[in-house]
């Protein structure tokens, strides 16, 4: 009899200390740099797969435990871990990431570069063939391409090699950059500009790449990095 007894106020005990560890824990998400409030960004706590989302005004509220991790996410914005404490409050800053729109735009506002700077040249009665060279030039703009090149039928080869690569250039660099590469290795800023350039990968890669593959080349060409000692 009393070991039942014991056992039936261990039970209510372990309960009641249970639901006082337990409470809704409150946040607010904001976009990182302008402190505007973000809505409709996913919240799951990972012990329990419990989720919620934010309401208009970037508020939120999820039952969890100190120590619990949520998970923040959304397509506009970087997937961030948030660690809950004592004080049931979580206040986190997302940056954003350049979405399909975005890329969009900005692809569309490269081409009609590109194709008012052939125009020039099509005036001028130049016809121009080739392939593309050097992949730095993506960088350059297009008028500081035609002005550096001199002759004209030279001018207009090497300006359709640039203008392919520049693209290409573009699209490698969505998904390969410095701060893909941060993300998977510890390598600072400095550090991370030199392994890009040295192991850029090529068109053909990246286009039959998945995000899993990419992050395995930057994991496998770290290693070959470290033992260059960079």
């Amino acid at each position: 009899m009393k070991r039942v007894l014991l056992s039936v106020l261990l039970s209510v005990f372990l309960r009641v200390a249970f639901a006082q560890n337990t409470a809704l824990t409150d946040g607010i998400i904001c976009e990182n740099g302008s402190n505007r409030r973000l809505a409709n960004i996913k919240i799951v706590n990972k012990r329990t797969q419990s989720r919620t989302i934010t309401n208009d005004i970037g508020e939120f509220k999820i039952t969890a435990n100190p120590g619990d991790t949520l998970e923040l996410s959304n397509d506009l914005f970087e997937t961030k871990e948030v660690i809950t404490d004592d004080s049931h409050t979580a206040i986190a800053f997302l940056n954003k990431i350049i979405g399909l729109k975005e890329v969009v735009i900005k692809e569309n506002s490269l081409k009609k570069d590109l194709t008012e700077t052939q125009l020039i040249y099509r005036s001028k009665g130049v016809f121009y063939t080739g392939t593309p060279h050097y992949y730095y030039l993506f960088l350059k703009p297009m008028t500081f391409i035609y002005e550096n090149f001199k002759s004209e039928v030279i001018n207009a080869r090497r300006f359709k090699k640039a203008a392919v690569r520049d693209l290409e250039g573009q699209e490698i660099n969505m998904r390969f950059n410095e701060r893909v590469v941060q993300n998977n290795t510890p390598l600072n800023d400095t550090q991370a500009g030199i392994f890009v350039i040295k192991y850029w990968p090529s068109i053909q890669q990246v286009r039959s790449w998945s995000d899993y593959d990419i992050v395995q080349y930057i994991k496998h060409s770290y290693e070959d990095f470290k033992k260059e000692g960079k």
